[in-house]
């Protein structure tokens, strides 16, 4: 059964204490995207797939000026060498008085292939201020969050597909995921969505 364009949706989601993000997606045109960027599915999950990268992969670019919007460029400089590892939460996460535990401070990108823009919603005070500092203004509050919208074209992944692939000599390769690489020609290293 094909989906309709409303229900092609793309959500990307991370917290303050975990080192990645996750990208869910049901959009075909998203999952060959990710999927010409050398991505692997973590997992598929109904009519959409699971895909885990470095907090750092994430951009905004909703003018001249990029920002990591998550963070993380230690992260996604250990990536691209095929050290990283996902380190997801350990223990009990237990509230704190007057604000949230980092668990909790998460982040969620949402489009879908019908709207041309796309929804942050955000109660990570540092995701909130770098938004800021691009110059983007909440729409909407929220009880512990600031909802922004952007045109989903500012929103990308990026990874550097041009790495030097160790033991080659000196030659570049290109990212074939879960730390594989390739010694082919480089291709584009972001998706723009």
């Amino acid at each position: 059964m094909r989906l309709a364009a409303e229900e092609m949706e793309t959500l990307i989601r991370w917290n303050e204490q975990e080192n990645f993000a996750v990208i869910w997606t049901s959009s075909p045109r998203a999952q060959a995207r990710l999927a010409r960027m050398g991505l692997e599915p973590a997992r598929r999950e109904g009519d959409g797939t699971r895909y885990t990268v470095p907090k750092g992969a994430v951009q905004l670019k909703p003018g001249r000026s990029a920002v990591l919007i998550a963070g993380g460029r230690d992260d996604l400089k250990a990536f691209l060498r095929g050290e990283w590892r996902p380190e997801p939460a350990q223990g009990v996460l237990k509230g704190r008085e007057g604000g949230l535990t980092p668990y909790e401070q998460e982040t969620f990108i949402n489009w879908d292939e019908r709207d041309p823009d796309a929804e942050i919603y955000t109660a990570s005070s540092k995701v909130q201020a770098r938004l800021q500092r691009v110059g983007l203004r909440p729409v909407r509050k929220d009880a512990w969050a600031l909802v922004y919208t952007v045109p989903r074209e500012a929103v990308r992944l990026k990874l550097k597909a041009t790495v030097r692939v160790a033991g080659s000599g000196g030659k570049k390769g290109r990212y074939q995921g879960a730390g594989r690489f390739s010694e082919e020609a480089a291709s584009p290293g972001f998706m723009r969505v």
